[in-house]
């Protein structure tokens, strides 16, 4: 059970299986799943807009750091953590700005409540999740969640603006009241400005209608059926089976991004 071939796969971040056969083992598997496409694409978008990435996950450190590296993650991951520990950094990062959770299991509940905003997977994610969420994304591509943040910040500014220039036309009147005699259109005046300031606001509103993706343009494997490949090694599990393998966490890769699986490598060796 601890021979050069199992601790390399664990080395570089597998799962190892072992299968009984007759009560005795008799064979040990590495399981791995390829990452999605669309994850380094999401994370490369978050950096571009200036939101950290941070990966939580009950995975072990080694499959976390290679994810995280794959991926183009900065920040070390934490890894190996129970749900409550999850809540417990959602709690901490939290104190340093606004934190946005992502997670799709029961054990991402608690961070997914505790979050600013909580943003649950809603095609493969469980209902748990789904409920303790602000925010279910109806799709698994990663990269609508940098689009989403692109489109609150655009509304935010419209908003802003559409603010600020209806007051300073309702102020036009108040002006011509103190510096002329304006009694005999100052009505006109007055009404004029209340029909700009509502026209402006109607008009910046609608061309929000008009935003498009502008990080998930073209589709990605977000609907693809995962698959599991079985790859037969040779025997033994001694320096010459085969180590050959693409790394990724297990489902439970769960933060800031969370990776999911297109199709998965399984190798099998004989004991």
């Amino acid at each position: 059970m601890d021979s050069r071939q199992v601790r390399a796969w664990k080395a570089s971040g597998h799962t190892v299986l072992w299968i009984l056969i007759d009560g005795e083992i008799g064979a040990a598997c590495r399981m791995s799943d390829r990452i999605r496409s669309d994850s380094t694409t999401a994370v490369r978008a978050l950096l571009t807009l200036g939101i950290t990435p941070v990966m939580l996950t009950g995975d072990s450190f080694e499959t976390a750091r290679l994810v995280s590296e794959a991926v183009g993650i900065t920040e070390p991951p934490r890894a190996g953590i129970k749900p409550s520990e999850k809540l417990e950094e959602v709690q901490r990062l939290h104190r340093n700005g606004v934190v946005g959770m992502i997670g799709d299991g029961v054990n991402d509940g608690p961070a997914l409540a505790s979050a600013d905003v909580g943003i649950a997977m809603g095609v493969q994610g469980t209902a748990m999740a789904a409920e303790a969420a602000g925010v279910v994304l109806m799709t698994n591509d990663l990269r609508k969640i940098a689009d989403a943040v692109v489109a609150a910040r655009r509304c935010t500014r419209v908003m802003g603006i559409s603010v600020g220039v209806a007051l300073a036309l309702k102020l036009v009147p108040f002006f011509l009241m103190a510096s002329t005699a304006a009694d005999t259109y100052l009505i006109v005046v007055a009404v004029a400005s209340d029909v700009l300031g509502i026209a402006w606001v109607l008009l910046a509103a609608t061309s929000l209608l008009h935003m498009k993706p502008q990080f998930a343009r073209s589709p990605c494997g977000a609907d693809q059926v995962a698959v599991t490949e079985i790859v037969p090694v040779a025997e033994g599990l001694g320096d010459n089976a085969d180590s050959e393998g693409l790394h990724k966490p297990q489902d439970e890769s769960h933060g800031v991004v969370k990776t999911r699986p297109t199709n998965g490598v399984a190798d099998c060796a004989a004991v």
